[in-house]
This record gives C-alpha cells, structure tokens and sequence, in this order.
C-alpha cells in the first residue's frame, strides 16, 4: 500500500472556509457545493508540501539573516554561538537552551515567510485576501511529521510557532567548519538528523552571499538552523497540481509556455505580464515531460488508452515546446485539438507514467468532460496509483467518482480471486486506513466547515452529500407526476 504520509492540516478563516481540519491520506476526497473552499483547502495542502519539500535557498535565508543581523538580539546569538564553538575544542559541547531557543524562532520565522510566498504564488493573490471577511486573522494547524501554527493576519507578515521538542543538540568544531547532533537524554549524543551531505556547502553559498565566510558564530547559527528546519524544509514529497480546466489550459499551450519563457528571460521587467502559481506549475510540467519516456503506467493500460482507445505521442522539436499528440487508427492530432475527455485526462496519464514513490498528485474535478463510465475507468487508474506509493487529493462533484472510490473500499473484504471473477487486477481495492473522505458543510454564520465524511470497509464511503440532492429532485418528479394527474 503506499507509503505514509502523516500530515494533518486545520484551518480557520481561511476564504470561504470557517474552520475544519483534514488529513492527507494515500487517498483523500473533498466533496461539497460549488465556492465552499474545496479548492482553498486542496491548493493550501499543495502549498504546504511544496513548501515542505523545496530546501531551504541559500538566497532566501541569507536575506533573512541580512535582516536579523541589525537585531542586537540575533547579534548576542552569533557571539553566543562563537563563545560555544570555541570552547568545544575537539569535542562536543551541548548547546543551551538560551542559544537553541532563537534558533527555532528563526526556523519559525523563515518556514512562515516562505510559506506565505507559496500560499501567495499558487493563490495569485495577497495574504489578505486570503482571510475570510470580518476575522482578522487566517490560522493554520500543520502536525504530523511536524508541527507548526501558522497566522496570515491583514496588513502584518506571517508568523509561525513550532511545537517544542525534547531534542536537544551538541556541536563540534573542526578545521573551520560546524557539526551539529542530536542530544536525547538517555541516549547520548548521536549523528545529526541533518542527513544531506551538502548542509556545509549550503552554509558556505549562505556565508559567502553575506561577505561572512569567516564568522564561526554564524557559521554554528546557520548549522544549527538547517538541523532544526530539516524536516520542514527537506521533506522528500513532491506535489503536482493538476488544476481545473486543463482543457482550457491546453488549448492555449504554446502562447501561456511563451509567456511564461519571456517572465523568466526578462524578470521584473515583465513583472505584471507573469504567469505564476499552479498555472506555471502545470504548463511547465508539460514542457519537462521527457519526449523518450512511453506515457504508460506500470500495471498495463494507459488511462487514455483504455478510456478512449489510441495513445499518446509525445515529441519536442529544438527550439520549441514538448509536443504531445493523440494518436488513432492512424490519424494524430494536437492535444489541444482532441476531445475535452481525453484532453482533460492526458495531464494525468502524463503524471501518471512519471511520478516516484510516495509523489502527491492534487487532482481537481478529475471527473471533468466524461461520461460516466469513463469517471469509474479512471477512478480506477488512480486508485491504482495510490497502491502504487502516490498520494492523491482529489476534489470531485461526482456521484459516480465517489460511488466507483467507494466500492474499492467495499472491494478490500474480498479474495485476489473473487475481484477478478468480477474483472477487476487482484490488487484492485483500498484499505480504510489509506481513505480520508471529507464534506464542506454551510455553517450558521455564512462559512463552510470541514467535516469527516464516515467510511468504512463494510459501508463504503457515505454518499450522503449526493443523496439528498437525489431524493429533492425524485421528490420534484413525484410532484410533477401527480399534478399531471389532476
């Protein structure tokens, strides 16, 4: 089953969302009414991993540091941390807490800073508007793996809290350069938990920036900031946003590509010509697509092949964009030229055919422009994805998405051979521990809460937030019928 990924998100005030907490399971599913804060929840998950998972730039923090050190607080901390380093000698000295608490603070400090730009990229808009109307502040809950509170407030930067740990850490100074571990009491000290081999060189491209190659204070300040922030800034998952309409997208390939090349050649000057955020991200990923990797998944079919028959044809000519084709009988077009479901589905099978273990694919409404038996067929290709290690969040208005989703579940209680009596792959089914199934509920005061929709290996997953919609409308039909009559 695939790998874990023990993240949970909690929100309040955040667009249209009141309050609400979800958990990012191998498989979770968003459902609720249009405008509800579906998409704010799934983009904030994305930005939270992107953020979790893109280092911490040795750019980014030099500029942080550039700032601090007109603090005389920040200041007292490198002279600390000097003092501490020279008088390790050849060995390990224990580092106080008066010296390890500002540290976190500026492990704090730089993960909000750098959240907030993610949260800002991939929303396209300003932090305030990103605060739900009449509160003055946003807040987000992130624990699991780590954990850490986030306030967005209108007219203010962002500040975060890490939890406290019982870690404590020692240091080593040798030949000019810092070494931190981990100090837990009853085990003594141990390798650090910073396992990329480069942090030096990353404390070198950071000092050097500053014109600080020298500063052995800051040197131990810098090493121990990327020991603490490890987890939250080195964390292996990547995710990709598979946005709405990517038909849409597509059709407009070549020209949004364009501009996106022409932002990054020219820089500010093109500033408000940009395309950034999930947009980018996407056409992007299409224009990085390997033209010699076949775009077929591991357990046979694709989900273009299967769904519509034909495949797809990937190409890129020198000196122009990734040129992907769909292919049939013969005749190939531009995707762009294709059908809305096999335009809409190609994003996925791309995905699909290059993604790594343990990779999150945010996918919304990927029931979008298919027919009914065409959602179930691909319900299928990514419940297959998930027993393959990929985590999915997926935002769907689709009955039969969920239904299909559902009956995977129900699907776990049978034999390898009673599924494929039923003609299903032997590995075709989910546990309930990897589905995490969620409904947007109007509140009182005009938001929407989050709340866990029950599911279970028995039941399935509760089709409530369909049904009602189905008795209103067999409800209308009963009295159409029966005026009819009179």
């Amino acid at each position: 089953m695939a790998a874990d990924a023990p993240l949970e998100i909690g929100v309040s005030n955040f667009g249209p969302i009141s309050k609400g907490t979800f958990r990012i399971a191998p498989m979770t599913i968003l459902v609720g009414p249009n405008n509800s804060g579906k998409t704010y929840a799934a983009l904030l998950a994305h930005s939270v991993l992107s953020c979790l998972s893109a280092g911490a730039s040795p750019w980014s923090l030099a500029s942080l540091v550039s700032e601090q050190h007109k603090v005389p607080g920040f200041r007292r901390l490198v002279s600390g941390m000097e003092s501490l380093a020279a008088s390790a000698g050849s060995g390990r000295v224990r580092i106080p807490p008066r010296l390890s608490g500002p540290v976190y603070d500026l492990v704090g400090a730089f993960f909000a800073r750098e959240l907030a730009s993610t949260i800002e990229g991939n929303f396209g808009i300003g932090l305030a508007g990103l605060v739900r109307t009449g509160a003055r502040s946003s807040k987000i809950r992130i624990s699991g793996s780590v954990a850490a509170s986030i306030t967005l407030r209108k007219g203010s930067p962002p500040t975060a809290v890490l939890d406290p740990t019982a870690t404590q850490y020692a240091l080593a100074a040798r030949a000019g350069q810092i070494a931190v571990y981990e100090h837990k009491p009853g085990n003594g000290i141990r390798d650090s938990r910073y396992h990329d081999s480069s942090v030096n060189d990353r404390v070198d491209l950071v000092l050097d920036k500053l014109g600080m190659a020298e500063n052995l204070g800051l040197r131990a300040v810098l090493t121990l900031f990327m020991t603490i922030g490890q987890p939250y800034f080195s964390r292996p998952t990547r995710s990709y946003y598979l946005p709405a309409g990517r038909s849409g997208i597509l059709s407009t390939y070549d020209m949004l590509l364009s501009n996106i090349v022409n932002s990054t050649k020219y820089g500010e000057r093109d500033r408000d010509a940009r395309i950034t955020g999930t947009m980018s991200d996407f056409v992007t990923f299409f224009h990085n697509v390997p033209a010699q990797r076949p775009p077929v998944p591991k357990n046979g079919k694709t989900a273009v092949g299967e769904m519509f028959g034909g495949r797809l044809v990937l190409s890129k000519p020198r000196f122009a964009p990734t040129r992907i084709t769909y292919k049939l009988n013969g005749t190939e077009i531009p995707i762009r030229r294709a059908s809305s479901g096999i335009a809409e589905t190609a994003p996925f099978q791309l995905f699909q055919s290059g993604s790594s273990r343990a990779d999150v694919l945010v996918f919304e409404e990927p029931e979008a422009h298919l027919h009914p038996e065409s959602q179930t067929k691909l319900a299928k290709h990514i419940m297959r994805l998930v027993n393959d290690g990929t985590h999915a969040i997926l935002v769907t208005h689709s009955v039969h998405f969920l239904e299909q989703m559902s009956l995977f579940l129900k699907m776990s209680r049978l034999t390898p051979g009673q599924r494929k009596q039923m003609k299903y792959a032997p590995g075709d089914f989910l546990d309930n521990d990897d589905v995490s199934t969620y409904a947007f509920k109007a509140d009182p005061k005009g938001g929407y809460e989050i709340r866990e929709i029950e599911h279970s290996v028995a039941d399935g997953i509760s089709q409530d937030e369909f049904i009602h919609t189905i008795e209103c409308m067999y409800e209308e039909d009963l009295e159409v019928e029966q005026k009819v009559e009179l």
